[in-house]
């Protein structure tokens, strides 16, 4: 998303050095409504551009707290006389001729309620530019800043902040294993919750859908482009159509399909599924390969492995088998007489010894 200044509507071309002089005054007094702990302010997309902007509201109730602000800007224009409210008229008019401040209203997708609400949101996070004939003074408006603010020390120490966060992860591998153990154990317990989040959504929804038909869910705006604040700002609320309406109730006999073909799933998941013992053994093999993959396993767990996998030819040995004594032309049909009894004789020696090492195999495969 590009950030950049908005197009301010009626600006000219040139001007002369007394305009270019209001103007530089005006600016002024424009970033003194723009410091911290003046006139609140959020972000909003207009036209694939992130812009700035306030509430109209929000500039009233300050210039009224605040009208000196106004008299040293209106210095030359008789406003004694006038009221509070107009002199409000007067200064937001004047920046709005500037192009300091240019007006704006809800996209149509923000013009009704959303789900779970029954107003419309305070601070949307799309707006659309009004043409030039609505630039006028209106305090229930939203209006953008079209210039931008002074950049704030603390952006600074964000992207400070960012660029050592990404030098940390690329010196992972090189961390000490207490580090990685707590990096993963909070990564971990992160994405659990918002699985089991997840999860616990769509238990709540299927409950109820198949118990009434509503359509009803927990965090509705969970998924929602909106923060993480405002992703928990409504604890429950029924679906809605586009007219702010609920949604249809299913009827009974789709619900009763939806049990069924749930049944038939979990069914055809339990036949294929393997067996107690089987999952165990891909799970150890499963929770060894992660492990092997952050790089979390002590020494002494490397030296258990591999004296675990000991026993077996490794696959550097097993290359270096030279099979090229073994010819197919050396095996005739009078020597496979004599070679099936001792054959016979050597399967039994294996079987038996197969048996007798049967018991560390399994413990091996435990290990492992």
């Amino acid at each position: 998303m590009a950030r950049g200044k908005p197009k301010v509507p009626g600006r000219q071309k040139e001007m002369t050095a007394e305009q270019a002089e209001k103007l530089r005054k005006w600016h002024g007094v424009a970033l003194s409504l723009r410091k911290s702990g003046t006139v609140d302010w959020r972000e909003a997309v207009v036209s694939r551009t992130r812009v700035e902007y306030f509430r109209g509201k929000d500039m009233v109730e300050y210039l009224k707290d605040h009208t000196s602000t106004m008299d040293n800007a209106l210095e030359g224009i008789d406003t004694v006389s006038m009221p509070v409210d107009d002199q409000i008229q007067v200064f937001m008019t004047v920046m709005i001729q500037m192009g300091l401040a240019i007006r704006a209203d809800r996209v149509e997708a923000d013009k009704t309620p959303r789900q779970g609400k029954k107003g419309l949101i305070k601070w949307p996070k799309k707006l659309l530019q009004l043409p030039d004939e609505d630039q006028v003074w209106n305090p229930k408006a939203f209006y953008i800043w079209s210039f931008a603010r002074p950049t704030s020390p603390w952006l600074y120490l964000g992207s400070i902040s960012v660029v050592l966060l990404v030098a940390a992860i690329c010196l992972y591998p090189l961390a000490p294993l207490k580090v990685k153990w707590q990096v993963i154990s909070v990564l971990s317990v992160l994405l659990i919750l918002v699985f089991a989040l997840i999860a616990l959504r769509g238990i709540i929804y299927a409950v109820i859908w198949l118990a009434t038909g509503r359509h009803v869910w927990l965090l509705p705006l969970f998924f929602a482009d909106v923060s993480v604040k405002e992703s928990f700002s409504v604890f429950m609320a029924e679906s809605v159509d586009d007219k702010g309406r609920p949604v249809e109730r299913s009827r009974i006999w789709t619900r009763v399909i939806a049990i069924a073909v749930a049944v038939a799933v979990i069914h055809a998941l339990r036949s294929v599924a393997p067996d107690r013992a089987a999952a165990a053994r891909k799970v150890k093999r499963m929770n060894r390969s992660v492990m092997e993959y952050f790089e979390l396993l002590t020494v002494d767990d490397r030296a258990k492995l591999e004296g675990a996998a000991g026993d077996f030819v490794s696959e550097a040995d097993a290359a270096n088998i030279d099979l090229s004594e073994f010819q197919p032309g050396d095996l005739n049909q009078d020597s496979m007489g004599g070679a099936s009894s001792a054959a016979d004789g050597d399967t039994h020696a294996n079987t038996d010894s197969y048996r007798a090492t049967a018991p560390n195999e399994q413990i091996r495969d435990e290990e492992l």
